[in-house]
């Protein structure tokens, strides 16, 4: 049949000129065919299905209309289309024809609305594209932005910007202007605090806890090392650097405060060793122009000298 109505084999047609209808195929299944072609899916366990993807609504689930566009799925949504190379794909477009710097191309909110409270009405959450640049056929650059919110609307605390920069607490990411043709970690507090990165670890035993690694290419070169010790409380730091292809620690802060420097295991304030025998173990060197050398000074610094007090000692 053609036009609008209902026709004898259960169809509800639209009359725009198209094949556009509506038709209960069986018992309690519901399809939406748009040029003729299934657009639509809803059976009776409430589960819709968008051209080939199945989207399931519980008991009392809400697939809603808007009229400004806007469309409202009451329950979980699961994407289930694409392929082996794509997998299941969710895009979020704007309308807007002209993008420029501060639009927002899609926005993922999270929130709990049929709360009757103040701050709970609020979006806890959300996810956004926005664009830093006017878009052309030579310019896409978009930043994406995580927000949270505690007992206000959730604004922003982390950013991964066009370029590939990270800043978590900070819109100042690369403030030292260093991350040109690199990418940059930016840690800062948008209010009076400060920023902090943790590294925790949980041994019971001699082992690492932590490590910040520096790589050439996948090659590591230097790394700063922080290893559990006698106690769950206590802590050596190690600084290592590669020589040749041979990583070594180079220098020691023991969990008591000595330092070592070619000594991993320090027993005094500053404990330096050499097995190389042409280097000097200390060297002290000025480039001043006066007439003021290097110096190594012997200082007691007390209140209480007295007679004989040794003011230092150079042992042999």
């Amino acid at each position: 049949t053609t036009g609008a109505g209902v026709a004898a084999t259960g169809k509800l047609h639209l009359d725009g000129g198209g094949d556009t209808y509506i038709q209960e195929s069986s018992a309690n299944v519901l399809k939406v065919f748009t040029g003729g072609t299934q657009a639509l899916e809803i059976n009776a366990s409430q589960q819709a299905t968008f051209a080939g993807t199945q989207t399931t609504f519980p008991v009392g689930g809400i697939l809603r209309f808007g009229e400004r566009g806007n469309t409202t799925f009451g329950g979980a949504v699961n994407i289930t289309s694409g392929l082996s190379t794509t997998g299941a794909v969710l895009n979020l477009q704007t309308n807007e024809p002209s993008v420029v710097a501060n639009n927002v191309l899609g926005r993922i909110n999270f929130q709990a609305p049929l709360d009757t409270g103040a701050d709970s009405d609020l979006v806890g959450a959300s996810i956004h594209a926005l664009a830093t640049a006017t878009f052309s056929d030579t310019v896409n650059a978009t930043d994406l932005i995580f927000s949270t919110g505690a007992s206000e609307t959730a604004t922003e605390e982390m950013r991964i910007t066009s370029a590939g920069n990270v800043g978590i607490g900070t819109s100042d990411i690369n403030w030292t202007g260093l991350g040109i043709d690199h990418h940059v970690l930016s840690v800062g507090n948008p209010s009076a605090g400060m920023g902090m990165l943790e590294l925790s670890g949980k041994r019971t035993s001699t082992a690492e806890l932590g490590r910040l690694v520096w790589g050439n290419n996948t090659t590591r070169v230097a790394e700063i090392v922080a290893k559990r010790t006698d106690a769950n409380n206590s802590a050596d730091l190690l600084f290592k650097t590669m020589n040749a292809g041979s990583l070594g620690t180079r220098l020691t802060i023991a969990d008591d405060g000595n330092v070592g420097i070619g000594e991993t295991s320090p027993d005094e304030l500053l404990h330096i060793k050499s097995s190389t025998a042409s280097k000097p173990v200390i060297k002290l060197e000025s480039t001043n122009a006066d007439a003021n050398g290097s110096g190594l000074i012997f200082l007691k610094n007390t209140t209480g000298e007295a007679d004989n007090d040794v003011m230092g000692v150079v042992r042999f």
